[in-house]
């Protein structure tokens, strides 16, 4: 699987729903120990959404992604933001996958983080037309 070949040996989730999302998420076990859970969906195959690089990337750089929320989550770097998260992780995923990755593959994680990051700084300029989405 990939996630084994970029180091992940954590638990993962396949999610056999139409439509469920690829995410990484923090679960508690019976213990009260918290252990990191990536969840596989639906939306891990590539859509054809040109306009939107997050539909684009192909399977590997989403789960490098979702992998580097991972590695984000355990050395405790993650942000309070949602949005900055997921800028910094698109980015460092880049750095973290790319002997895994090709030149095209590394190109979609900095689009999808360029992407965001535009959004934020549209939904920052006009506030109300965010929240009509």
């Amino acid at each position: 699987m990939y996630l084994e070949t970029l180091g992940y040996h954590g638990v993962i989730e396949f999610i056999d729903e139409a439509c469920s999302r690829s995410c990484f998420k923090v679960r508690r076990d019976e213990h009260g120990q918290e252990y990191g859970v990536i969840r596989i969906g639906s939306d891990i195959y590539p859509g054809k959404n040109v306009i939107n690089p997050n539909a684009s990337l192909d399977m590997m750089c989403a789960l490098c992604h979702e992998y580097t929320h991972y590695i984000r989550w355990e050395n405790k770097m993650e942000l309070s933001s949602d949005i900055f998260e997921e800028i910094i992780t698109s980015l460092q995923a880049i750095a973290n996958c790319r002997d895994k990755l090709n030149t095209r593959q590394l190109e979609q994680l900095s689009s999808d983080a360029l992407y965001r990051l535009m959004e934020y700084i549209r939904y920052i300029e006009n506030p109300a037309e965010g929240d009509n989405k």
